[in-house]
């Protein structure tokens, strides 16, 4: 960030992330946008049941650096897990978003690798049950949204949902 009174807690919560990509910033955006939608719809999430539309979710800088954090050390490790064990941030999701400074409730995590763009990976977790479940959650208000490039399957996504 530049010169302000504010302080952008996406910075302050870890100095890997300082400095994140425009683009990358950009993609994160649109998968909020895109996964709103699919909430305002409803969907099918399978064995998980019917939802019926819910409310949008809304950027938490907090849950953001989290998810931002655990995506780029995926990356970086060529991991894909929700455990980052040795993480600076914590080994859970739940821990992550505690130490990035998430003061409500965690209610669940996504996370994705090698889909190309925030289109195909909200399609993938809507395709799939129990991550369908998590992005349909009604309970959840609040969303971080994490995207790094790097490791085997080149693209790392992750969604931290919260209240």
């Amino acid at each position: 960030g530049g010169d302000g009174g504010g302080v952008d807690l996406s910075e302050a919560c870890h100095p890997d992330i300082a400095d994140w990509p425009e683009a990358w910033a950009r993609y994160e955006e649109q998968v909020v946008e895109l996964t709103n939608q699919a909430r305002a719809e409803g969907q099918d999430c399978g064995s998980y049941g019917v939802y019926p539309p819910a409310g949008p979710v809304s950027m938490d800088p907090a849950i953001q650096c989290a998810a931002r954090y655990h995506s780029l050390w995926m990356a970086e490790n060529n991991v894909f897990d929700h455990y980052s064990t040795g993480g600076d941030l914590g080994d859970d999701p739940w821990t992550r978003m505690a130490n990035a400074g998430f003061t409500g409730s965690p209610t669940g995590e996504n996370i994705a690798a090698g889909y190309r763009s925030p289109a195909e990976v909200v399609q993938g977790w809507i395709d799939s049950d129990g991550h369908c479940a998590n992005l349909m959650n009604a309970d959840a208000t609040l969303i971080g949204v994490g995207y790094a490039e790097g490791g085997s399957y080149g693209t790392y996504w992750t969604q931290d949902y919260g209240r």
